[in-house]
């Protein structure tokens, strides 16, 4: 804890020095809870605009409307083995708007050059001491977190306080004998469709999709979930989903109910 609550000094914790000191409510009170809004850095480019120009841009139509005091950046598959992680935050100074060309005038001619952005002006990166890693493969957008558990997390689901429910089913998988492959990819026609688990049986193929509540809640979501479920049915898969709600409550049934349907199919093939 001491090595955090440096770390949280080094960044300016309760120093009032950031533009958007931002505070979290814990229980209905405010507390001096500094926040953090997680960005994705897209390539090796825009790392070393963050590093040498201390800056970072988001597109003004998405601008995060939420105060927040401190940025840190997502970087995604793109970097190779220094991807997948969470590994600097960093303070936030002040916000400008700017036209991307003004911003990157070595590339004068890109398609979105006058395009507006929100532009956060940062302090130094600071490494975290272990990276946050992005170890269940969750897509990463835009979020909020407190710096806090930022830096106590080893794992993107803890940043976010999302329950690792994809973990959970596949260990009351295997406490119930059932072979589910996970993170299985499906090729269809015209696209391909990652599936949380697959599990072959002797009269078909079942495909079992864990449903986060914060991901798979929102009214878009659904409509791409049943689409996906139309498609991957008329591909011959038998499809159930799992509500985070329920996993939490009981992985065990949840995988009595998964057995069930397996049965239906003459069991594992």
């Amino acid at each position: 804890m001491a090595a955090i609550r440096d770390h949280l000094l080094l960044l300016g914790e309760g120093t009032g020095h950031s533009h958007y000191n931002g505070v979290v409510t814990d229980a209905g009170a405010k507390t001096r809870e500094p926040v953090a809004l997680i960005g994705i850095l897209k390539d090796r480019r825009d790392f070393d605009r963050l590093m040498h120009r201390r800056w970072y841009r988001i597109p003004l139509a998405h601008a995060p409307r939420r105060r927040f005091s401190h940025l840190a950046f997502y970087q995604p598959a793109s970097f190779g083995k220094r991807g997948k992680a969470i590994r600097y935050v960093a303070p936030v100074l002040g916000k400008m708007v700017a036209r991307r060309r003004d911003l990157i005038p070595e590339e004068p001619n890109h398609p979105r050059a006058d395009d507006r952005y929100a532009v956060f002006r940062v302090g130094k990166p600071l490494k975290l001491p272990e990276p946050v890693r992005n170890i269940s493969l969750r897509r990463v957008t835009f979020a909020y977190t407190t710096l806090r558990r930022l830096f106590e997390s080893h794992d993107v689901l803890e940043v976010f306080g999302v329950p690792p429910i994809e973990r959970m089913m596949q260990k009351a998988f295997d406490a119930a004998g059932l072979h589910a492959l996970p993170e299985f990819t499906v090729s269809g026609p015209d696209k391909r469709y990652r599936l949380d688990f697959a599990i072959f049986c002797t009269r078909g193929a079942l495909a079992v999709e864990c449903d986060g509540e914060d991901f798979h809640g929102t009214g878009p979501q659904r409509r791409k979930d049943r689409a996906k479920d139309t498609r991957l049915r008329r591909m011959g898969w038998t499809v159930v989903r799992l509500t985070e709600r329920a996993i939490v409550k009981s992985p065990a049934a949840c995988a009595r109910r998964v057995h069930a349907a397996v049965t239906r199919l003459g069991g594992v093939a």
